[in-house]
């Protein structure tokens, strides 16, 4: 009888064990370690310059940057924008603009749905222009810092609100100093994570 009341304790003990540790693991949310975000942000803008009372001809711009990430510890994660394009048009001329970049941001949780990241990406610059007459090209380095705040609006769906401060350096082998420019720019965006 004593071997019966010993086994079925430890039988109720493995059970309860079992129950136990299957209640005590975490709950996988946004920003653990192994956690994917993918996503990105596009956009479109219209721009027409007056001079002296008289409107000149509109210059379009499309924009499209996808974006991927994998937390590699909880709140650190490994960002990948593979390909932000960039194709402005207008008159005669376009511009095409492709810059793949990569790097590190940080995510805090300041609220079970509210993540305020800083961010850091480096990367490669290629331009291409055709001003009807003339096709240019020129390539480079970039860099960028953001800063902002994702938001979850659904269980895998956030959206992104930042402000990002960049640098476009272009080789040019007849200058001597910097050729490029310097964007700060505000954007949103959506990501899911997985």
């Amino acid at each position: 009888m004593r071997t019966v009341i010993v086994a079925a304790a430890l039988f109720c003990g493995v059970i309860m064990n079992g129950a136990l540790a299957q209640q005590q693991e975490a709950r996988k949310t946004f920003a653990m370690a192994g956690t994917f975000e993918v996503g990105g942000s596009a956009g479109f803008s219209s721009t027409s310059q007056v001079r002296n009372g008289t409107t000149g001809d509109p210059k379009y711009l499309i924009a499209f940057s996808p974006t991927a990430g994998y937390f590699v510890i909880d709140a650190l994660e490994i960002v990948v924008n593979p390909l932000s394009v960039n194709y402005e048009w207008g008159g005669n001329s376009t511009q095409a603009t492709l810059m793949p970049m990569g790097g590190l941001a940080y995510n805090f949780r300041l609220h079970p749905r509210a993540f305020p990241y800083l961010e850091g990406v480096a990367g490669y610059v290629y331009v291409r222009s055709d001003d009807g007459a003339v096709i240019t090209t020129s390539s480079g380095l970039a860099w960028a810092g953001r800063g902002g705040v994702k938001f979850l609006i659904t269980g895998t769906a956030l959206v992104n609100i930042g402000l990002q401060y960049q640098q476009v350096t272009l080789d040019r082998s007849t200058d001597t100093g910097r050729n490029g420019y310097n964007v700060f720019s505000a954007s949103v965006g959506l990501t899911v994570w997985l």
